[in-house]
Parts: C-alpha cells; sequence; structure tokens
C-alpha cells in the first residue's frame, strides 16, 4: 500500500477513536460540562497564540519590529499589481488561507467560551486578523458561517414575530459590518477582484476545484460512481497539467473536489448528507438559541471552509465535529466558559 494512502487511513482512524474514546471516558467517569470542553479549550489556547505571532507579524509590517519567520505572505502575484499593500497575515502558517481559517474557529470560541468585555476583546482580535490576512476564503468563511447562524438559529426559535430591538440591532451590524469592509476601498477592491474575476483561465487553485468534475467524464461509470481511490489526486498532475504548464497540484484545497475525485458521486454524496444530518441535529437539538447560533456557526464554517481546505483528516476537523456533539448532546447548565 502506498505509503500515503496508508498515513491517511491511519490519521482519520486515529483521531476517530480518540475522540470517541475521549467522551466515553468523560462520561463514564462523570466529568461536569465543563470537563468535556477542555481539549476545546486547549485548541482554543493554541490558537490564540497563533493568532499573537499574527500581531507581531502585523507590527513588522508598520515598524521596524523583526518577524522571523518565512512564509508566504506576499500579496497574490496575480491580483497584487496597484495595490499600497504588499504583505498579508499568516503568523506561523505557511499561507494566508491557512491562517484565517483558524482566526475564524477562534471568533466562534470566543463566543463560546465568554461574555461582555472579554468577548468583544477576543472576537475583535479574530476580526484583525481575517481582515489583515486578506484572504477572501476568511471573508467568505466568516460572514457565511456568521449569516447561516443568525438565520438558521433564528428560525429556530422563530415566535410568529420579529422584537423591533432584535430587527434594529441585526440592521445595525450589517450596516456596520459592510462599513468595516468598504472602509479600505483597495482592500474591497482587491478581495472583489479575487473572487469574482477568478475563472480557470487565470486561476490555478480554480481551475483545480472545477476540472475534476469534467475530467471524470473520460473515466469508467464505475470511477464516476466510487472514484479513483484514496489520495488519488495526490497523482493527478502525472495526467494533467495547469494552464500556466505546471502539474496539477497533490490537491485541490476543496474538500468537495478532493473526495468527489477520490471517492466518486457515492463518496460526495455521502459527505453532503452527513453535513445535512449534523444541521438536523443542530435545528432539532433543544439547546437554546444562543448554543444553536454557536452550533450553526461552527458547521457553516467547517461547510464553507471545505472549499478552500481540504483537511478533512486534520484534528482541526475532528475538532469542530466534537465540539457540535458537545453542545447539541449535553445539558446547558451554564456558560462553558469565563
Amino acid at each position: 500500500m502506498d505509503m500515503g494512502v496508508f498515513g491517511r487511513i491511519v490519521n482519520l482512524t486515529l483521531l476517530f477513536f480518540i475522540f470517541i474514546s475521549m467522551y466515553a471516558f468523560h462520561k463514564k467517569t462523570g466529568q461536569s460540562y465543563f470537563d468535556k470542553f477542555l481539549v476545546i479549550r486547549s485548541y482554543y489556547f493554541g490558537v490564540f497564540i497563533v493568532l499573537l505571532i499574527g500581531v507581531w507579524q502585523l507590527l513588522s509590517f508598520y515598524s521596524s519590529v523583526p518577524f522571523p519567520f518565512e512564509t508566504r505572505s506576499h500579496v497574490h502575484s496575480t491580483y497584487g499589481g496597484g495595490y499600497s499593500f504588499l504583505q498579508r497575515l499568516t503568523s506561523i502558517a505557511r499561507e494566508p488561507s491557512f491562517f484565517v481559517m483558524l482566526a475564524v474557529d477562534f471568533i466562534g470560541l470566543s463566543l463560546l467560551f465568554y461574555s461582555g468585555f472579554k468577548k468583544t476583546v477576543m472576537v475583535a482580535l479574530g476580526l484583525l486578523m481575517v481582515v489583515f490576512s486578506l484572504a477572501p476564503s476568511g471573508f467568505i468563511s466568516l460572514f457565511g458561517a456568521v449569516i447561516g447562524a443568525w438565520f438558521f438559529s433564528g428560525l429556530k426559535y422563530f415566535s410568529g414575530r420579529m422584537a423591533f430591538k432584535k430587527l434594529v440591532l441585526s440592521a445595525l451590524a450589517v450596516v456596520s459590518a459592510v462599513a468595516i469592509f468598504f472602509m479600505n476601498e483597495e482592500i474591497f477592491q482587491y478581495i472583489y477582484s479575487r473572487i469574482f474575476d477568478a475563472t480557470p483561465d487565470n486561476s490555478d487553485r480554480f481551475y483545480m476545484v472545477v476540472m475534476p468534475y469534467l475530467w471524470s467524464l473520460d473515466g469508467s461509470l464505475f470511477s464516476l460512481l466510487f472514484g479513483y481511490g484514496v489520495k488519488s489526486y495526490s497523482i493527478i498532475g502525472s495526467y494533467y497539467i495547469l494552464p500556466s504548464g505546471e502539474a496539477v497540484h497533490a490537491t485541490s484545497n476543496n474538500i468537495y473536489t478532493d473526495i468527489f475525485w477520490e471517492s466518486g458521486l457515492i463518496g460526495l454524496v455521502l459527505l453532503l448528507s452527513f453535513f445535512i444530518f449534523v444541521f438536523v441535529s443542530i435545528f432539532k437539538g433543544k439547546i437554546g438559541r444562543n448554543y444553536s447560533f454557536i452550533a450553526f456557526y461552527f458547521l457553516f464554517d467547517l461547510v464553507l471552509s471545505g472549499f478552500f481546505r481540504a483537511d478533512y483528516a486534520s484534528a482541526r476537523f475532528f475538532i469542530i465535529l466534537y465540539l457540535i456533539y458537545l453542545i447539541v448532546n449535553n445539558p446547558h447548565r451554564s456558560s462553558v466558559g469565563n
């Protein structure tokens, strides 16, 4: 068996059993609801450290403060011309799209663990990191997660009438978000061009996301239904090349495209069915509006970040699923944070 295939299977299996065993241990020992979130809090603390390093990097952009880590912090070469800013936040991650997903997670976890002024400060830190990462994936994931969580948690507990105060607060929140986004016209233009001007002809990433669906038509019906096998996308460059002349990369950075190519239509349908199952579980769970918002936030965080990061075999993916499970399947006697 190819070592890459073996490693992927082992990774998925170990992560699955680690979190199953962890919950079984908490349940058997009768630990408190707060204790069950210790692994989530540990993840939150780790992300907080990464974001603080991001603050260090941001200071280095506008001062003489040195930043020792080499990352792909330069503005995307295809869209970098004509802008006054030259760098994007990455912290210690390889590139902004890796880092920004952690910032989006951090915002949701701050809503879960804190309240009052401390929550405001932590959320502001996360938003600052998202903005200066200049990663379109971060903007899409964050706004999509917030809007999806707000809409479906509101729909779940909709009583047939809309309180005027909530309507005004919602309108102010939308206006504030739009104002922040348009505050710097160059940032808006950069993000806009990265999202709406990308085509298979001028974006290698977009090409790698779209074309596998067309290439699959060249294969057999069996391959279309069941795919080409685990990690098969990593060798797709042996057969297909990008418009730039380079070989197709080892991943499309899109969970849906990777799953489709490796597991076919059956695998893609199963993945989407799983997300639907999680959605229904949250919607049916008697967990209160606030916890419903947070659970929906992380579900849409996973679903949308999957368009930009195919990290379903990572600890982050399992941690977020475990968090949603804890929220939906446990009584909420009090806040799990401070």
